[in-house]
């Protein structure tokens, strides 16, 4: 599947695995029917809300729940959603199959100029839900901002999760938009491969999309530059997805997503270029190289002894996946800035239960939102984020990376109280052990030193990390001998 593309990939960033659900008929599947979405509808979006990836991370749990869908066994989630379908609706009656995300937003993204003037759930969703209900922005018009500046930290977690919760039924309640697309979904696939129908076990379903994957993704894109037109116009990167999109960075993204099933990982993704950061060595001689990224800004030379009360909390963004925000919010969809920008970035495995548990080592805040909303939302909230570190909660404070945000994060979800020198080290050695370097293009077309050097980053992440850590040691020894100093002064 052209290898060439150069995949970093860390456990941080939040890639959603999509589950379709299909209706057991007498010799293989099929859609669900008009009755069984009427009968069963409600309960099926509420256990795939519920137990899916990322919207998972924020549901209550009970241990058993956890340790089933957490564990690192491969392809737990829809192992487990099956289990609760089987135990709720009958044995066998409704089969949950994997698709890779990439595959089924590029699904949606195709569908919707497909069905455009037609009167579909999903068109009315689309066109409603700005013009009606929360005009052109819902994360911000139901006021993030003022949840996150919440005093008491669980009501405010409690809060926020709970505006993200909102905003995911915004897309899948009305009409019961999650099981019309999952419809619609599986009759594209039929229509294009009808020995599908025939398949006589969800298992066998799921090889057989994995081998189709790639090419279903071709399908999406051809129909989509067939349908594109200005009158319809969202985004000029979705019609260059038409005319210009790249079959290896597709499947290179495919093939990590099956990866991260046979992991049980979430994935995020981001589009960059890479950090230039000076790290001094043995022979007391600063050195430039590159990294992945820093989770602090700072200003002066950070070798000098800047005070780290100079230094200023920084969050990375993430995409959810490779086409969240493509529609209304460009500049922040990975798959943009890796065609049309820095034509390079990173993707992260993210481990589930750590995330579940403590955000990772309270590295991450991964937005609880499902793959519709994700396409279609924008601003500072729809996507995931490194959270920022200072030494002290004082009050309202501008997070650096985050547009037009001062605020008191009592929930401690993008803004936490830790030595930024040791968030740093950790974040450092979480990319040098988890990422993977995207390369747009084919990297057979690499020469050998940019290969070399693409292949030296994640090393240079972990000194750079290292590098932090010895730093925070010794500032921290200094700062002991001053206090000591200045006490004896004192007589």
């Amino acid at each position: 599947m052209g290898k060439k593309i150069l995949v970093l990939l860390l456990c941080v960033f939040s890639l959603k695995s999509e589950l379709l659900i299909f209706k057991k008929r007498m010799n293989g599947y099929d859609a669900l029917t008009d009755t069984d979405v009427k009968t069963d509808g409600r309960a099926i979006s509420e256990i795939i809300q519920k137990y899916s990836w990322p919207t998972s991370a924020t549901s209550d749990l009970t241990l058993y729940e956890k340790n089933e869908l957490f564990s690192n066994l491969a392809a737990r989630e829809e192992h487990f959603i099956q289990k609760v379908f089987n135990k709720r609706f009958g044995y066998g009656t409704y089969a949950v199959v994997f698709v890779p995300t990439t595959v089924y937003e590029l699904f949606c993204i195709m569908f919707y100029y497909k069905t455009y003037s037609l009167n579909t759930p999903y068109q009315r969703i689309v066109k409603n839900i700005f013009a009606l209900n929360y005009g052109d922005d819902p994360l911000n018009y139901i006021d993030l901002n003022s949840a996150f500046s919440e005093k008491n930290p669980p009501i405010a977690q409690k809060r926020v999760y709970a505006i993200f919760n909102q905003v995911n039924n915004a897309y899948y309640a009305p009409d019961n938009t999650l099981l019309y697309l999952n419809n619609e979904c599986i009759k594209q696939l039929f229509e294009w491969y009808p020995y599908l129908k025939t398949v006589l076990t969800p298992g066998n379903i799921s090889k057989n999309i994995e081998l189709l994957a790639l090419e279903v993704a071709t399908q999406c894109i051809a129909q989509l530059k067939s349908v594109y037109s200005t009158d319809k116009y969202y985004s000029s990167v979705i019609y260059d997805l038409g005319c210009t999109h790249d079959t290896t960075l597709l499947g290179t993204v495919i093939d990590l997503e099956y990866q991260a099933r046979k992991e049980n990982k979430g994935i995020l993704f981001r589009g960059t270029s890479f950090l230039d950061v000076s790290i001094r060595h043995s022979d007391n001689k600063s050195k430039k190289k590159k990294i992945l990224g820093s989770c602090f800004m700072q200003y002066g030379d950070l070798l000098h002894g800047v005070k780290r009360s100079y230094w200023n909390p920084y969050s990375i963004s993430f995409g959810n996946s490779l086409f969240a925000g493509i529609f209304r919010d460009t500049g922040a969809c990975a798959y943009y800035y890796l065609v049309t920008c820095a034509r390079s970035g990173y993707a992260l495995f993210i481990n589930k239960k750590d995330y579940y548990e403590h955000y990772c080592n309270n590295l991450f805040f991964i937005a609880p939102l499902n793959s519709v909303a994700a396409l279609w939302e924008k601003g500072e909230y729809f996507h995931s984020r490194s959270k920022a570190a200072i030494l002290k909660k004082s009050g309202a404070r501008s997070v650096q990376g985050i547009a037009g945000s001062y605020f008191n994060d009592a929930t401690g979800l993008l803004l936490i109280t830790r030595d930024p020198l040791k968030h740093e080290a950790l974040f450092g050695n979480f990319l040098a052990k988890n990422g993977h370097i995207i390369k747009f293009g084919n990297e057979n077309d690499l020469t050998v030193p940019e290969d070399e050097f693409f292949q030296s980053i994640l090393a240079t992440q972990s000194e750079a990390a290292s590098y932090y850590n010895a730093l925070k040691v010794v500032k921290s020894c200094v700062t002991k001998h001053e206090r000591r100093h200045k006490k004896n002064s004192l007589y």
